[in-house]
């Protein structure tokens, strides 16, 4: 029998879907960043978000150094989350701002001067529940037999990310900024068993869209982010190494199979 039919009912069900089981997210505006007075609201399908970005200052700007990430007083990693995992996340989100930026800018560590310092705060992270998460691995099994297009999860448990950043000149005028939340949802978001598993995916995503944001200084959010075709313009900067190197091909597996973060990550060295 074709599998045609069901795959065209279940791309017509998705937006519907899609809407009704992700998780809830909301921007914040904590004093994690200096200002909030020219952000413009922006948003997909997934995303809530607020950027502002000086497009010539950041186009002259040619280093960056970036601070280590933090959390906001009230970012809610105290609900079972515990120190070792929530220092997994804020390495996550300096070691992919740190990759990203590579690209673009020269990076330097403290205490050498740079164009541009780069802040970045954890402002809310829902953790995941872990029994929602491993009662979704079968469905998803399921789902890959029958062909269904989307990884395939219950849309309960289901965490949520917020942040915020700011790239800031020698002298402390904001050049670009960016408050950022999403839910994870049962489409694009694999179900991982902890209570990190969204997290690690959504904060990924955050430092990949405020990268983005100050290398172009354009609307970095897609519903469907753009593929990474060709090579690296540069290569990684040496100093990324601090944050430790991912293992992209188990890290692919782990979360194929719904493995905690933490088993591929392995111990994070100090955040320069």
């Amino acid at each position: 029998m074709s599998r045609t039919p069901g795959l065209a009912l279940a791309a017509l069900m998705a937006p519907a879907l899609w809407l009704s089981a992700c998780a809830t997210s909301s921007v914040t505006q904590t004093g994690a960043i200096s200002s909030y007075d020219r952000l413009q609201a922006v948003k997909t399908t997934r995303t809530k978000a607020g950027i502002v970005a000086d497009g010539p200052a950041l186009a002259a700007a040619r280093s960056v150094r970036i601070q280590p990430v933090t959390y906001g007083a009230d970012a809610g990693v105290g609900e079972g989350v515990s120190a070792a995992e929530s220092a997994l996340i804020a390495n996550l989100v300096g070691r992919t701002l740190c990759v990203k930026l590579s690209n673009r800018y020269d990076i330097v560590a403290y205490p050498a001067p740079a164009d541009l310092t780069i802040r970045a705060v954890i402002t809310r992270m829902t953790p995941t529940n872990r029994t929602a998460a491993a009662a979704s691995l079968p469905l998803r099994a399921a789902g890959m037999v029958v062909g269904l297009p989307f990884p395939g999860r219950f849309p309960v448990g289901l965490g949520s990310f917020a942040a915020e950043g700011e790239a800031v000149d020698a002298r402390g005028a904001q050049r670009a900024a960016m408050v950022w939340a999403r839910g994870a949802d049962m489409f694009t978001n694999r179900a991982r068993v902890s209570r990190i598993g969204d997290a690690y995916a959504l904060s990924n995503a955050f430092a990949g869209d405020f990268a983005a944001l100050i290398i172009t200084a354009k609307n970095p959010l897609h519903d469907i982010p753009p593929m990474p075709f060709g090579t690296r313009p540069r290569p990684v900067s040496l100093i990324c190494d601090a944050y430790g190197k991912a293992n992209a091909a188990n890290g692919f597996v782990a979360g194929y199979v719904g493995a905690p973060p933490g088993w591929t990550e392995g111990k994070r060295p100090s955040t320069p």
